[in-house]
């Protein structure tokens, strides 16, 4: 797992299988699954500067949808409101 901020390589929602804009107050973060390489990168980025506070890598799709939930889930309790998300292949907004 990697914990210090990297700049995000893009923040193109059409690159995520999984993508979820969270906000709480004036902050924004994007939280989201990526197919790279074969394998699945979670990542939580800052919106506003487009750095990756987080990028955790899995083999099975199935680990990093888990890890996105469980994430998305802590963030949602500390205050955070899921503003957008990606379904069937376009962006809904709340």
């Amino acid at each position: 797992m990697t914990t210090s901020p990297v700049p995000a390589t893009t923040g193109l929602i059409e690159d995520s299988l999984l993508h979820w804009r969270l906000e709480r107050g004036m902050d924004a973060l994007m939280c989201e699954v990526r197919k790279r390489d074969g394998r699945f990168d979670v990542q939580l980025t800052l919106a506003s500067s487009n750095l990756q506070v987080l990028t955790q890598h899995f083999d099975s799709p199935t680990a990093a949808v888990e890890c996105h939930a469980s994430v998305a889930a802590t963030l949602m309790d500390a205050g955070w409101i899921v503003t957008a998300h990606t379904a069937d292949d376009a962006v809904v907004t709340s």
